[in-house]
C-alpha cells in the first residue's frame, strides 16, 4: 500500500504513533530508572519489604519496562511503515491485552491489600487506574472500527 494514502484517521495515526509510545517510554523509563517509587505504586503497604535490587524483583521490572519499550517500539516504526488496517488493528489488540492484564493485576493487588475500596485507594491508584482504562478504550475503539469506514478508508468529512 502506498504510503502517501492512508487508511488510518488522523485521531488514530497521532494517537498509537506518537502520544502512546510516548507514554509507553515515560513508563519504561520510569520502571528503570525509579524502581522503587514503582513499587510503591503498585504495593504501598508492601514497598518496605521489597526491594528493587532483590534480582527477582529487579528481573520483573526489568521485564515489564522491557515490554513497555516492545510497545513503544512497534507503535514507532511498525505503523509508520504501514497503512494497512488489520496490520494496526492486530497491533493494537495485543497491547490491549496487556492493557486489560494490567487493569486486572492492578484490582487483584489491590484486593489482595485490602485496599479495594474508594476510601482507601489513593489519587496516584485512581489517576493510573483511570487512564490505562481510557488507554484501552482508545484500543478497543479502533478495533471495533470506531471512526473506520467499512471500506477501511479513513473517515472524512463531506
Amino acid at each position: 500500500m502506498s504510503p502517501s494514502r492512508s487508511n488510518i484517521p488522523p485521531f488514530y495515526r497521532l494517537w498509537f504513533t506518537t502520544v502512546d509510545p510516548a507514554l509507553w517510554l515515560f513508563g519504561a523509563f520510569t520502571t528503570l530508572t525509579k524502581p522503587a517509587s514503582v513499587l510503591n505504586a503498585l504495593a504501598p503497604d508492601h514497598a518496605g519489604s521489597f526491594s528493587p535490587g532483590v534480582p527477582p524483583i529487579a528481573f520483573l521490572l526489568q521485564q515489564s519496562a522491557g515490554a513497555r519499550m516492545m510497545c513503544a517500539f512497534t507503535d514507532i516504526f511498525l505503523l509508520r511503515r504501514t497503512n494497512e488496517v488489520p496490520v494496526w488493528k492486530t497491533q493494537q489488540a495485543s497491547i490491549l491485552c496487556y492493557n486489560l492484564v494490567s487493569l486486572g493485576s492492578m484490582l487483584w493487588s489491590w484486593k489482595q491489600q485490602g485496599r479495594l475500596s474508594l476510601d482507601v485507594l489513593g489519587s496516584g491508584d485512581l489517576i493510573h487506574f483511570a487512564s490505562v482504562v481510557v488507554l484501552a478504550a482508545i484500543r478497543a475503539a479502533f478495533c471495533a472500527g470506531i471512526g473506520l469506514r467499512e471500506d477501511g478508508d479513513a473517515w472524512k468529512r463531506r
